[in-house]
């Protein structure tokens, strides 16, 4: 970790008159990292050391700053060195403060009940949030006529009898497309009854005619809860999620002009339910790398 610090020092030159040094000085520590008996990361400061960058003075002689600079640099050695040293050691105390707070929380009731000779997995919600993060960019799915053999047919007959807008413009037998993708961050929730998955998503709804290019028909924007079990397989976190239900649905944009989306709602959570979140578990059964050292008690 490395500081650089910039003060002003008033006073008077050797010669006696009033004299201001502007200095510029860099503060580098070496930290390194290690887990206490309850494995939660600690930082602690290795070697610290001082470097004169540059000064500046009204002084009249080059020989003067030179001898100045060399005074400068002795006394911020001697008698700052301790002082802003231990300033680095308060910044290191806050990041071990905050560590502190993000991996003591409660466990995870919602994992499966403790087996014998296993313990109850205990992870942060801000930790699984930000490795879920990292799994977003795996999130979306094209969803295609076919692929789902639970789901009805994705073609434009289905969707216009629900939405009579798209069967009034296009052709009964044109296959629909339905875009998925994440659009923010997934956050995760824990209570003493469950854990929740939140996603953000939109369904981006497209007709996919033989011959032509893909005709946007409209866009959802779709916010769905699903319940979560982690667990930990060696070094890698592993997660399976199943809808608990859709919070929020609304058009984004639309090329059909207005339509109300609530009797999509049905088909929509059937889509998320045997065709999005699956191909979601797929990733999460796989798991992703991290720090064995982040989680509390062993694995299940």
């Amino acid at each position: 970790m490395a500081v650089l610090l910039r003060m002003t020092l008033v006073g008077k030159s050797f010669l006696g008159g009033p004299v201001e040094i502007p200095v510029a000085v860099n503060l580098s520590t070496s930290s390194r990292m290690v887990w206490d008996v309850q494995s939660c990361p600690q930082l602690s400061t290795g070697h610290c050391r001082m470097a004169l960058l540059r000064s500046w003075a009204n002084l009249p002689s080059r020989m003067l700053l030179l001898v100045m600079g060399k005074f400068l640099d002795s006394t911020f050695q001697k008698e700052l060195r301790g002082l802003l040293c231990s300033a680095m050691d308060m910044v290191l105390n806050l990041v071990n403060t905050k560590f502190a707070s993000m991996m003591y929380l409660p466990p995870l009731t919602s994992l499966p009940p403790k087996r014998e000779a296993a313990t109850q997995l205990i992870l942060a919600a801000s930790f699984l949030s930000a490795e879920l993060s990292l799994m977003q960019p795996y999130f979306g799915l094209n969803i295609t006529n076919g692929m789902v053999l639970r789901l009805l047919p994705l073609v434009t007959m289905t969707l216009g009898a629900l939405i009579p807008e798209v069967s009034s413009i296009l052709p009964p037998s044109e296959p629909v497309v339905i875009d998925m993708r994440e659009t923010q961050p997934p956050l995760v929730t824990i209570t003493p009854e469950k854990s929740i998955v939140h996603l953000f998503s939109t369904a981006k709804f497209w007709a996919s005619s033989p011959g032509s290019a893909p005709r946007s028909l409209f866009i959802l924007d779709v916010h769905s809860e699903l319940g979560a079990w982690f667990a930990a397989a060696q070094d890698r976190l592993q997660f399976s999620l199943v809808l608990h239900s859709l919070s929020h649905e609304a058009v984004v944009n639309s090329s059909i002009g207005a339509f109300n989306v609530l009797p999509l709602r049905g088909v929509l959570a059937d889509i998320i339910h045997v065709a999005y979140v699956p191909s979601i578990n797929r990733w999460a059964g796989a798991g992703r790398a991290c720090g064995g050292a982040l989680m509390h008690g062993e694995q299940l």
